[in-house]
């Protein structure tokens, strides 16, 4: 493994500079890209070199400072890793924060992007659709977060979990439960954070599925303009384009309606199996009468 020409405190503080440079949405210009790219390869060799990587497994004791400075590396690598759309590097990132932010928590200051990368880390587990892994990472926050006031011996201390960051997510999947997928949507328009978009538009999608997957079972036909609105659509090729991608949709133009395939053959069979309703009522009924009687 080749030795870094830089320190973790350049290395550090170059990544500072390149994260602060842009913004969310805005593709950093190819040649600082490539600077991100070679700071972020030179600050894991540093800090695999410094024992770093395995913190608390190694022989090696770093310094406070170089705990700081490898935080500040993994977080800044994190974000950027948001920012450039790479989600298995940002996965990656965050578990191995996770001893920074629990074990050597009280060895550093407190973390300024602790709270907004825990909440995007939420937001991606949401749009994945893991709600079971969404509620463990809540469950073993929440126990952090109830040793420290504990320790601290301030029950009233602010905690991890009211910070809007990760507030957020937690509404959001709380709305999710509750079917208000309207919510949702309207959320979108007002993220905590600008990195929270790129999670919030694969949650729509995760969402859109889920509507359709129900609305398919449910009708055998739908006008286009209710199909817009149901699967929060205001773009007509969008929805064509999604149209096209659901096995067993189609488009009738005469009447401006989607048909879906599966939907009527359903219909179709338990047309076929229907109960003999007059029977079923006069049963009822029947069971009423007795129950009147027995009172």
């Amino acid at each position: 493994m080749s030795t870094p020409s830089k320190s973790l405190a350049e290395i550090d503080t170059q990544l500072a500079q390149l994260v602060h440079a842009t913004s969310a949405g805005a593709a950093l210009p190819p040649h600082q890209s490539t600077q991100a790219k070679s700071a972020i390869r030179d600050g894991k060799i540093a800090m695999a070199t410094s024992g770093l990587l395995t913190l608390g497994l190694s022989s090696r004791a770093p310094s406070q400072a170089d705990i700081l400075h490898g935080r500040n590396i993994l977080e800044y690598s994190a974000l950027y890793s948001i920012r450039s759309h790479d989600v298995p590097s940002f996965e990656r990132f965050m578990a191995q924060l996770s001893p920074y932010w629990t074990t050597h928590r009280d060895l550093q200051p407190p973390s300024s992007w602790r709270s907004a990368l825990i909440g995007l880390s939420l937001l991606q587990l949401l749009a994945k659709n893991e709600i079971g892994r969404f509620h463990t990472v809540l469950e073993t926050l929440s126990g952090a977060e109830s040793t420290k006031r504990s320790m601290a011996k301030s029950p009233n201390a602010s905690s991890l979990l009211d910070e809007p960051n990760v507030r957020f997510p937690i509404e959001l999947e709380r709305w999710l439960m509750e079917g208000s997928y309207s919510k949702v949507w309207l959320a979108r328009n007002s993220p905590p954070l600008p990195e929270a978009q790129f999670f919030l538009d694969q949650l729509m999608g995760t969402i859109r599925n889920e509507i359709a997957s129900c609305g398919e079972k449910a009708y055998s036909v739908l006008p286009l303009r209710d199909a817009a609105t149901l699967l929060f659509f205001s773009d007509a090729e969008e929805l064509s384009d999604f149209i096209k991608q659901r096995p067993g949709w189609s488009v009738d133009q005469a009447s401006q309606c989607v048909r879906f395939a599966d939907s009527a053959k359903g219909i179709a069979s338990d047309a076929s199996e229907d109960l003999p309703k007059q029977r079923l009522i006069e049963t009822h009924l029947a069971y009423a009468r007795e129950l009147e009687s027995i009172v």
